[in-house]
């Protein structure tokens, strides 16, 4: 198991890659990942990165699933 260090970026629901390109360009190594998939394929072209899709089923998250989650 590998620790995160503080430039270590997990970004759920990362849209079009603006707020993941930002950090790219500060330093940081992000781990974007979204839940439509043409929604990914956009922003994997503007951050020059994969970007993984999820579904964020809203029964499964309780009150998170509009919500942006970070772990610096």
């Amino acid at each position: 198991m590998r620790i995160l260090s503080y430039k270590d970026y997990i970004y759920f629901g990362c849209g079009l890659g603006r707020d993941s390109k930002y950090f790219m360009d500060n330093g940081y190594k992000v781990k974007a990942v979204g839940d439509s998939i043409e929604m990914c394929k956009l922003a994997s072209k503007y951050i020059s990165q994969e970007i993984d899709s999820m579904r964020f089923d809203k029964h499964k998250w309780k009150g998170m699933h509009n919500k942006k989650i970070a772990l610096l």
